[in-house]
């Protein structure tokens, strides 16, 4: 609350300029993390995360509806002034984790860290270490590389190049 992507500022500004607050979308939801929570959830990172992980803070989650009631009353302004303006592109209704992430999720009692994916983006190395058989056919040549199972870069595997097809 309050930090530089919060709304709650700008609320303040519209409230004092006596203006209407406007709202995006009223049944929207965000979690809700004080200043001193955020840096402990940095902090934790630090301490728990490896390179790429994500950390997700548990945290209590607000309708931004709410929220502006909320603001309102604590700044002297008007429930009635309240301003829906309707929801901007990209934004979100919920905030939440894909299924992948929340598959891959580690619980760690205050907190969820979901493990970066560090394979490799070589995706030929990738799909020969589970082939038994490749078979690469083209106009000139026929390659055929074997394994039982190619792991280990290439260690146990046999390639086979036709004669008369390389050039």
């Amino acid at each position: 609350m309050c930090s530089r992507g919060s709304v709650i500022p700008l609320w303040i500004d519209q409230i004092k300029a006596g203006n209407p607050i406007t709202v995006t979308e009223p049944n929207m939801t965000r979690f809700i993390m004080s200043l001193e929570e955020a840096v402990d959830l940095v902090l934790y990172a630090f301490e728990n995360g490896e390179n790429g992980d994500l950390l997700i803070m548990k945290a209590p989650a607000c309708s931004i509806g709410l929220q502006a009631e909320a603001v309102t009353e604590m700044f002297g302004g008007k429930k009635e002034d309240i301003k829906v303006i309707g929801i901007r592109h990209g934004e979100k209704m919920y905030e939440t984790l894909t299924n992948e992430e929340c598959a891959k999720a580690i619980d760690l009692g205050g907190f969820y860290r979901v493990p970066a994916d560090n394979r490799g983006l070589n995706y030929m190395i990738s799909s020969l270490e589970t082939a038994t058989q490749i078979e690469i056919l083209s106009l000139s040549s026929i390659v055929i590389i074997q394994s039982s199972l190619i792991r280990n870069k290439g260690k146990n595997a046999q390639t086979c190049i036709y004669p008369g097809e390389i050039g």
